[in-house]
Parts: C-alpha cells; structure tokens; sequence
C-alpha cells in the first residue's frame, strides 16, 4: 500500500535534512532523477547497452516490405501471384523488381533509392517514388534495431522447435534467444503459440545456424491479447526466411547477420500466406512473395510503467522536504493506509 500524504501547519521550521551535506546530496539526487524522468524517461531507442527495454523499428515500420539492398552483387524483389501488399514497400540501392502475376494489388506505393524498372505491363508502375533519402534512413534504423535486440540478454534460450508449442510471456520485455539448433522448423500443421497480454514484446533472435521455417500448414497463433504489432523474429544468422502456407503474426527480419560463416544476410520466401506484421529483408538473391497477403498497422509499445514510477518516487521523495522547508510552517507527516 502506498503512503498517504497529509501536511499539517505547525508553529517551529521543519527540520533540515542533513547536518553534513546529506541534504545536498539528496536534492541533487532528486533533480537528476526527475531530469532522467522528463528528458529520458519516455524514450524507448538506444542503441547502446544489452539490457533489454522497449525498442522500435523507427522509420522502417512505415513500409510493409523494406530490402536493404545487397553487398555485393545484384538482388531481386519478385513479386508473384495474386499477394496483396496493405502499405508501402521500400527497395535500397541495387534491388531490382519483378512483377508476375495479374492480381498483384499494393494498397501504398513504392519508393525506391534509385529508379528501376518493372516488369512489362506491371500496374504499378506508376506507384513508383524516387525517394532515397527517406528509404536509407528506413533502412539504416532497420539495421540498428536489428543489432540491438540481437545483443539483448536472452530471458529464455531454445535450440528448436518443431512441434506444436505454447512459449509464455512474463509480462513485459522478452527476449528468445534461438541458438544451437536448428531454430523454428514447423511443419506438418505444428502450430506456434505466443501466450501473454498487451504488455508483452517479443524478440525473437535466430543466431548461430538456426533458421525460420514455416510449412505445410503450420502456423503462429496468439493467445492472451498479445499484439502482433510487438513480435519481432530476428533472422541474425545468415539463414533464409522460409514461409509455405499458414498464418505468421509479427515482423520477420533478415536484415544483418552475426555468423561469421555467412557472407550476408539469407533470403526470404513467403508463399501461400498471411503475415500481420512486416518484412525486413537484405537478402543477397532472391526474395519472394507469391500468393501472400500481408498486413501492417501502427506499432503499439508496451509503457514502461515501472521505471517511470520508479524515477518520479526518487525525484519527489528527496525533492519536496526541500521546498516544503523552502516554504516553511509545513512539513510531511506519513501515515500508512
């Protein structure tokens, strides 16, 4: 239970905090808390430490399908079939597009670094924006995020899973790492469940060989309210990105690698599907989406409740016997409820 707080006027000074400079000390303490709190305390990107907090795609969660670009070499976007793409795509430098397939829609447009050049006959052609600027800015905060949550100390380490599974949040940040095995490798209608609530954001890193496979109707379900706008499968290990029929909630990023095996970042190919969330991809070849719908909303961050409350107790608790003494006559009398 917290305290309550009653001021009373009384007829003698309230007394000083500290004889010694403790007072002082106290005060400062509460003016740095209060400035972490109003000038820091909302933020949720930093790219600098492995703690694991709230962090965001920045501008990259503007596009429903973002390619890096490759290293060396050329890379393709193939766009097949009859997908749906419900927001923009963005396409680096050295990303080439193809189009196959009548009932190709894009609900948004395509910006691009550089002008390419579609298939012939495309329909959206002329949803082409030459916009490199706000396309290497995506990119450049697609990566960050990408490095960031793949040094994040892991809350949970898994090798596989290849059957049906139930992973449970805790409430908050949680951060799986994948690692030493094969990675997630569904088939045969194996189904994935992420249990949690609203609160609940989930990195997902495949590192070392572990890779992302999805087949035969095999899926990703949620359970609990968890948001799909939170679910992040991190692909950091070189590996394709491999999705065949079924239902994938959360972003799937390929973007950046930390296999040294690897020469850069694997491919995806998404087919026969439905994605609630985005793609990320820095594949070096060909990247593929055929017959796939794909649905993007805005991102929804869980608060973080507690080290705002955190900050304003230490901030006030040493800031206001100090004014309190300022103003006189009045000092703080706790009693517990």
């Amino acid at each position: 239970m917290l305290p309550l707080i009653h001021t009373s006027l009384i007829d003698q000074k309230a007394p000083r905090l500290a004889r010694s400079g403790e007072g002082r000390f106290t005060r400062l303490a509460g003016v740095i808390a209060l400035f972490l709190l109003l000038g820091f305390g909302t933020q949720t990107q930093s790219f600098a430490t492995v703690v694991p907090y709230a962090v965001n795609l920045g501008t990259a969660k503007e596009f429903a399908v973002l390619l890096t670009g490759p290293t060396s070499g050329g890379a393709v976007f193939d766009l097949q079939g009859t997908s749906v793409i419900n927001g923009d795509i963005g396409l680096g430098e050295g990303v080439t597009m193809k189009t196959s397939g009548k009932s190709i829609t894009i609900h948004g447009d395509v910006f691009t670094v550089a002008p390419i050049r579609f298939s012939p006959g495309s329909s959206i052609e002329n949803q082409q924006v030459q916009s490199p600027a706000m396309v290497n800015q995506a990119i450049s905060d697609a990566i960050k995020f990408s490095q960031t949550i793949a040094g994040f100390t892991a809350t949970q380490t898994l090798s596989s899973i290849k059957t049906t599974t139930t992973l449970k949040g805790n409430g908050g940040i949680n951060v799986i790492d994948f690692k030493g095995g094969d990675g997630l490798a569904l088939d045969n209608k194996a189904v994935l469940t992420l249990s949690g609530n609203a609160n609940d954001i989930f990195y997902i890193n495949f590192l070392d060989e572990a890779g992302f496979s999805i087949s035969g109707a095999a899926q990703i379900a949620l359970a609990g309210g968890v948001n799909p706008n939170n679910i992040y499968w991190n692909v950091v290990s070189g590996k394709d990105i491999t999705v065949e029929g079924g239902t994938v909630y959360g972003s799937l990023l390929n973007i950046t690698r930390t296999n040294s095996t690897q020469e850069g970042a694997g491919d995806f190919t998404v087919k026969n599907a439905a994605l609630y969330g985005r793609i990320v991809g820095g594949g070096e070849s060909s990247n593929v989406i055929n017959g796939t719908v794909i649905e993007i909303a805005e991102i929804q961050q869980a608060p973080e409740v507690s080290s705002i409350v955190m900050l304003l107790a230490l901030g006030f608790s040493t800031i206001c016997p100090s004014l309190l003494r300022r103003w006189g006559q009045r000092r703080i009398l706790f009693s517990w409820a």
